[in-house]
């Protein structure tokens, strides 16, 4: 994962959508509506 700044490169951006999936897959199927954290990565 790349440094974190308000410039946020191309692949920033695929590697945090990755991840945002990849965290998807660990959580149980029966979800609340997501958080406003999450929404940030939607």
């Amino acid at each position: 994962m790349l440094a974190r700044s308000l410039d946020w490169n191309e692949t920033e951006r695929a590697a945090e959508h990755v991840a945002y999936l990849l965290s998807l897959a660990l959580l149980p199927t029966e979800r609340e509506r997501p958080s406003d954290f999450e929404r940030t990565f939607i």
